[in-house]
């Protein structure tokens, strides 16, 4: 919880700025193209600055669409992007359409369940195979104990031979 408040703490101080760009850098210096680019968008910032300025541009059209569920902001949108207004309209119809809607949520439930089986099987598996290996340490463990209680054994049995 610490760590959100300071990231909340330190977006503040660039209330004006809502995309933020991130690279990964070596200590070295050296350059690499790397896959692991970030770009934080804190939302709240970003409709701060709607509510200020309007959309002002594509990047500000698609976060509206993304993040703002405001009736005036839509209409806004859709008269300055014409474009978002089929995304929309198939928003609206797959909400209109509830039972699609639980399919596609029963769908993904479904794999999520699949997963989760999957996982506890794998955990379930492994914790299986450690105690296998520890059987096996036991066993070597008495047959080395039987090995030297037999080897006393006929030691005992020679001495009370002789």
């Amino acid at each position: 919880m610490n760590e959100n408040i300071s990231n909340n703490l330190m977006y503040d101080k660039f209330k004006n700025q809502y995309v933020h760009t991130f690279f990964t850098v070596s200590d070295s210096g050296l350059s690499l193209n790397m896959l692991q680019n970030f770009i934080f968008v804190p939302v709240d910032i970003f409709l701060d600055k709607l509510h200020n300025n309007g959309i002002e541009s594509e990047l500000d059209a698609w976060l509206t669409f993304l993040g703002c569920d405001e009736p005036e902001h839509i209409i806004k949108l859709i008269d300055d992007y014409p474009y978002f207004k089929p995304l929309y309209e198939d928003l609206y119809s797959m909400c209109l359409n509830t039972e699609r809607m639980i399919n596609m949520f029963s769908k993904e439930l479904q794999i999520l369940d699949r997963n989760t089986v999957k996982y506890m099987i794998d955990e379930l598996q492994d914790e299986l195979n450690e105690t296998k290996d520890q059987l096996n340490d036991t066993k070597d463990q008495l047959n080395a104990a039987n090995t030297t209680i037999a080897a006393l054994q006929a030691e005992i049995d020679r001495l009370k031979n002789s």
